[in-house]
């Protein structure tokens, strides 16, 4: 019997891993159409499909989930197609292809969403209200972050999420002229990397707590 001819290699990583390549297309399609793969992006352009705390009080939900395609030059579009593709990969990989994007889209949601509480400290109200913000950085940190969680040794690999956020918040708002943006940034990075920190540490708790359900009855 004839065996049976092995599919290409792009076939298979477009079966495997659908969400990553999704993704990843979309950041790099965007940042061809803008220009931003090249040039920083101009301000108007921000101004136009930024997000800004505000704007989750009126549901605009376009924004919020549309600023995570944009990218703010070529740098920003390198990093974000390299951790975008590490992290999600890793979490489709484990979770599957639905678990990916949802996590990507939520965590980057609630990221977002949490500026808002940065409204509570009157030395950053003026700041946040008045700066948008684009990226998928708290999509990409985030599933990261839920990725470590989930793998056996997820407390060295958490432990080192933590630092390279750090380290990414210290240098943004070490930019005096990127300050307002770079404010929300930060609250974004920290808060995404605890909330997939959280999300993985609890997926993974329940698929052992089933797994030992599973085993207990099949004794």
């Amino acid at each position: 019997m004839a065996s049976r001819e092995r599919p290409p290699l792009k076939t298979l990583l477009a079966l495997r891993y659908p969400t990553t390549i999704l993704l990843l297309g979309a950041l790099l399609g965007v940042a061809l159409v803008t220009g931003s793969a090249w040039l920083d992006v101009p301000h108007g352009l921000i101004r136009a499909v930024g997000f800004r705390p505000t704007d989750l009080l009126h549901l605009d939900l376009l924004r919020l989930f549309g600023a995570a395609l944009f990218t703010d030059g070529p740098w920003s579009l390198i990093q974000a197609l390299a951790l975008t593709g590490v992290g999600v990969a890793l979490l489709e990989r484990r979770a599957g292809s639905l678990t990916a994007l949802l996590a990507f889209a939520l965590l980057h949601a609630l990221a977002f969403a949490t500026v808002t509480l940065l409204y509570a400290v009157p030395a950053t109200t003026g700041l946040v209200r008045n700066s948008r913000d684009i990226g998928a950085s708290a999509g990409y940190f985030g599933v990261l972050a839920f990725s470590a969680a989930m793998a056996p040794r997820w407390r060295s690999a958490l432990v080192a999420f933590t630092a390279l956020t750090a380290t990414v918040w210290l240098v943004t708002t070490s930019a005096p002229h990127a300050l307002p943006r770079s404010v929300n940034a930060g609250a974004e990075h920290v808060a995404t990397l605890v909330y997939g920190g959280a999300a993985g540490w609890l997926a993974e708790r329940f698929r052992r707590l089933r797994g030992a359900t599973g085993s207990r009855r099949g004794a």
